[in-house]
């Protein structure tokens, strides 16, 4: 590493943090792209993605920004935008909360397709600020689903297979992936603590699902709990046939059968099936989160 923190001839991923000098700092810089891959954005590196939801930049000609935040103090409203290296602007985004909290009533689609993410009713916002200190996973910012009413929908075009990527990490015992609107039988993976049920999904034909890149070989729902294991993750779900009316997906908030996903949200993509390209997708989200 040269003496502004950038490593010669490897691209890299830049991590904002303090340096003390003491043990337990966290070293401003650039962490080295183990892959070596040419190029850091994920929607760049395997593009045509149907949705991208993150909070680092996922495609160099991006120019929106990640999220819209509601402070609690006056419910003032602001987009909140990436720093010069594509991370989550902190400074932008403590500056406008303040001391309060701050919830998220828009994550912005990066895709190009403006399917955003919305939630419009206070109440049922997820959290990116508890009390002014900005809510972080593996030092990183995520947008917290901390009650059982926090979720957020967004658009989706019918009958398209296709391969969901999610970072995130759950803090309850039964929950499940994304589901329909209209049709709440409809849904991803379904993940209990205890349950010898294996129906795992609904009107998702025969996905496979891999977790920190290795492929789930279990059978029941408890199998997918303990895979998960209350931790971050990367949870990649492949060939899902999000083929019946799919117009509106809903992200946590499951509260039909109390399965809601509580808990840290990073980075969350969907991929039509002829685009897909797996092991590059999940080594690209893991150089930047480094789960595994």
């Amino acid at each position: 590493m040269n003496a502004n923190g950038t490593y010669s001839g490897v691209e890299g991923y830049v991590i904002s943090g303090t340096n003390s000098g003491v043990g337990g700092g966290v070293a401003s810089g650039v962490y080295p792209n183990d892959g070596k891959q040419l190029n850091k954005y994920l929607l760049d590196l395997v593009p045509f993605a149907e949705v991208g939801f993150s909070l680092r930049k996922l495609r160099e000609a991006y120019r929106g920004p990640a999220v819209r935040v509601r402070r609690s103090s006056d419910n003032t409203e602001q987009d909140i935008g990436f720093d010069a290296f594509g991370n989550l602007d902190i400074n932008a985004l403590i500056g406008f909360v303040g001391s309060g909290s701050g919830f998220v009533s828009v994550w912005y689609d990066q895709s190009g397709n403006s399917r955003n993410m919305v939630q419009a009713t206070t109440g049922n916002q997820p959290r990116i600020v508890n009390a002014g200190v900005v809510e972080r996973e593996n030092n990183l910012p995520a947008i917290n689903f901390a009650d059982s009413t926090d979720q957020m929908t967004h658009p989706y075009p019918q009958s398209i297979s296709a391969d969901i990527y999610y970072v995130f990490k759950s803090t309850n015992n039964i929950y499940c992936f994304h589901w329909d609107v209209a049709n709440n039988t409809v849904y991803g993976y379904f993940v209990q603590s205890g349950s010898a049920g294996t129906n795992l999904n609904a009107s998702y034909g025969n996905p496979n699902l891999f977790i920190n890149g290795q492929q789930f070989t279990g059978t029941t729902r408890n199998d997918l709990f303990v895979s998960y294991g209350g931790a971050f993750r990367i949870s990649s779900v492949i060939n899902a046939a999000l083929t019946t009316n799919m117009t509106t997906i809903r992200v946590s908030g499951y509260t039909a059968i109390a399965a809601t996903l509580l808990g840290p949200v990073s980075e969350y993509v969907i991929y039509g099936r002829t685009q897909t390209n797996r092991p590059a997708i999940e080594q690209n989200i893991n150089n930047y989160y480094k789960i595994y």
